[in-house]
């Protein structure tokens, strides 16, 4: 077996290459795999390949991604990317409150991290059913990267609250004059439908 295969520190060197390279998953697992197991419990390798190993995971086996990126977040509680990574196999399996406290958790870590912030504003606005507090994490995660999937949660957040108006130009500006997906153009129309219209005699309509 290679001499970088059994040191945790040149065998981590590799795989960021690989990942660097853009191996395919089928092809970074062994090596997160054997990281994993050989690296010294605790130690920065370890939580890398620990990390690495949930988010390789979490497609194909989201309890395992789980159950691996709790086990880094239990040593090292002030990871953030572990507890981002538990919320969201936490989500997959449809653990709504639990991914919801595990986002917390990553943003009072990392507050500036735009992400964490979507994907709770996202748990509170559809499963949770509560769109105003989605609405606050949501705005912060647009004002930090205008990305389009983070416009369309905090639009479709809006025309929730009541405030399709604003989340049309919401979703507009994130599209940046792009006719967008599928989902992008029902998003519109429902956003669409959803403002009031306003008849002869300035009454807002139903």
């Amino acid at each position: 077996m290679a001499d970088w295969f059994c040191d945790p520190g040149r065998l981590e060197r590799s795989i960021l290459r690989a990942i660097a390279e853009h191996f395919e998953p089928s092809e970074l697992l062994p090596m997160v795999e054997r990281l994993a197991r050989i690296a010294p419990p605790g130690s920065p390798p370890w939580a890398f390949a620990h990390c690495k190993l949930a988010e390789l995971l979490l497609n194909t086996h989201p309890w395992r991604a789980a159950a691996t990126a709790r086990l880094v977040a239990r040593k090292h509680p002030s990871n953030d990317l572990a507890w981002g990574l538990l919320g969201l196999a936490l989500t997959v399996l449809g653990h709504y409150r639990s991914a919801a406290r595990a986002y917390r958790e990553a943003l009072r870590l990392a507050p500036e991290d735009p992400w964490y912030a979507h994907n709770l504003g996202h748990l509170l606005d559809v499963p949770l059913n509560n769109p105003r507090e989605a609405v606050y994490w949501l705005r912060i995660a647009f004002r930090a990267e205008p990305h389009v999937e983070i416009a369309a949660s905090l639009a479709q957040a809006l025309g929730h609250i009541g405030r399709a108006k604003e989340g049309l130009r919401v979703l507009r500006r994130g599209l940046r004059g792009e006719p967008g997906s599928t989902e992008h153009q029902a998003l519109e129309a429902w956003l669409v439908e959803r403002i009031p219209t306003t008849p002869k005699g300035g009454r807002p309509g139903p």
